[in-house]
């Protein structure tokens, strides 16, 4: 089978893609800036955890055992100096947080982007990509507004509250002119579902069909409608009541 290098010698088998890389939303931070360090780190964060969870089952085997059983779980091998990638993948994550909003990003790809040249387009809508199923985690859709969508591109956990607050590296998606391209470019070729008809922000989905996902959020547009008229309703009562109590 046809193979990639990576770093430290790992490499993967490029038809054996259906496993992840899955990682905390907050390694994405700075990924424009240096990718393929990125990359490197959120390859080191899944397999470190995958080499945890198998040693605390097999606590009795040796680095390199467990070690070779994470690559069989990976569909990857790693260079022979196995000690040595765990030790710096324990360092390399020491500092990162245990508890995050977690993306998955497929072995296959994050080979393709650490391997292969991208544009700074490619990699902003990897970043949208990874950030819009951090938010839908497992839920089949969720609403989404764009100053959520690039704090989470951003590595960050909660939306910013304004566009100035939009990092550095992000500020030109942040017009709608250029963020709409990115999610054009993800419905075209991302498998990307997307429905913004009458909503603050824009409805997202993975794995439902398109026709599935504008009933679900046309349903609960016309719920919220109905429940803002019952409160004014409710207000209404209230007020003319007081009014007739009062003479």
């Amino acid at each position: 089978m046809v193979q990639r290098k990576f770093y430290g010698g790992a490499t993967m088998e490029i038809d054996q893609s259906k496993r992840y890389f899955n990682f905390p939303i907050q390694l994405l931070n700075g990924y424009l800036n240096d990718p393929k360090e990125v990359l490197q780190k959120i390859a080191d964060y899944a397999i470190y955890q995958k080499f945890k969870e198998i040693r605390k089952e097999k606590p009795k085997r040796t680095i390199a055992y467990n070690l070779k059983e994470v690559a069989k779980f990976f569909r990857i091998t790693i260079g022979s100096r196995a000690e040595n990638y765990i030790h710096r993948a324990e360092n390399s994550i020491r500092s990162e947080p245990q508890r995050s909003p977690i993306a998955g990003i497929k072995t296959a790809m994050l080979f393709d982007f650490h391997d292969n040249p991208k544009t700074e387009f490619e990699n902003v809508c990897l970043l949208a990509y990874l950030a819009l199923k951090s938010i839908l985690g497992s839920k089949p859709y969720c609403k989404v507004t764009n100053l959520y969508l690039l704090a989470r591109m951003a590595g960050r956990t909660t939306a910013y509250d304004d566009i100035s607050e939009v990092a550095h590296e992000l500020q030109m998606y942040a017009s709608r002119y250029h963020l709409d391209k990115v999610k054009k470019e993800l419905v075209l070729n991302w498998g990307l579902k997307l429905y913004a008809r009458h909503t603050r922000g824009f409805y997202a989905s993975f794995t439902m069909q398109l026709d599935a996902l504008i009933l679900n959020a046309e349903k609960r547009r016309k719920a919220k409608i109905w429940k803002a008229h019952k409160d004014r309703e409710r207000e209404t009562v209230n007020r003319v009541l007081q009014t007739l109590n009062r003479n």
